[in-house]
């Protein structure tokens, strides 16, 4: 199904039927599209205008005009808990992972844990993986709009950004006096950063440590590594 066949399918359907139950389905299939490209910008623009004229809206409420309380760095804030020491930015490839390459592209020393961003570089691959994403979500819209919002209608699960693959990379840190870093979270995708993740382990980095080490490990237990020099003096 083409952008023009999922409009005419499934979005006129729903303007004309004009179930709000139905709206933030339509609204997240919509945007999806525009972001992958199956939409033009133009016209996810205009058909966002179009669901928002159709249904209801209490107004919104006035945005807060008054400007921020600007001041010298800890002049009138509380006491932070936490501290930025220093950020490295090494930007470099670290490991190819299933025809994609992944690049190391920042690490944020925080006194409570580590932030490490990576992202994997676009190519024929990733834009394939996009376009399958935009097909999926045309069909998921369409069926969810076909089975109504019932509640004995099983639910349909939207697809999976192509971009979380990013969150099952056997990543792991070490450092050169033997801190365990633990995974706490992690995130990846989203409208404008598909191909980014970002990963939080804790403790932070030890003053004493002068070496960081990132790896990924391949399936034939190979690490695949970039060693960081932590800076002497941190914030």
């Amino acid at each position: 199904m083409t952008g023009a066949e999922w409009l005419e399918r499934v979005f006129e359907r729903a303007l004309r039927v004009g179930d709000p139950a139905a709206y933030p389905e339509v609204l997240g299939a919509l945007r999806a599209l525009g972001a992958c490209g199956v939409l033009s910008g133009e016209t996810a623009t205009d058909a966002e205008r179009r669901l928002n004229e159709r249904f209801e809206w209490p107004p919104p409420t006035p945005p807060d005009r008054s400007l921020p309380d600007v001041a010298p760095p800890g002049s009138r804030a509380a006491a932070a808990h936490d501290q930025l020491e220093a950020v490295l930015a090494p930007a470099r490839p670290l490991a190819d992972v299933d025809g994609l390459t992944i690049v190391l592209v920042s690490v944020e020393l925080w006194t409570s844990g580590l932030l490490v961003r990576l992202a994997a570089l676009r190519n024929a691959l990733s834009d394939e993986l996009d376009a399958n994403y935009g097909a999926s979500m045309m069909l998921w819209a369409e069926t969810r709009q076909e089975r109504g919002p019932e509640p004995e209608v099983p639910h349909v699960p939207v697809p999976l950004q192509p971009g979380d693959r990013l969150l099952r990379l056997p990543l792991t840190l070490f450092d050169d006096v033997g801190t365990r870093f633990s995974s706490r979270s992690r995130s990846a995708g989203g409208t404008g950063a598909e191909w980014h993740s970002e990963w939080r382990f804790e403790p932070g980095v030890p003053q004493t440590a002068s070496r960081l080490t990132i790896a990924l490990e391949g399936d034939d237990g190979h690490r695949y590594v970039q060693e960081l020099a932590l800076p002497e003096t941190r914030c």
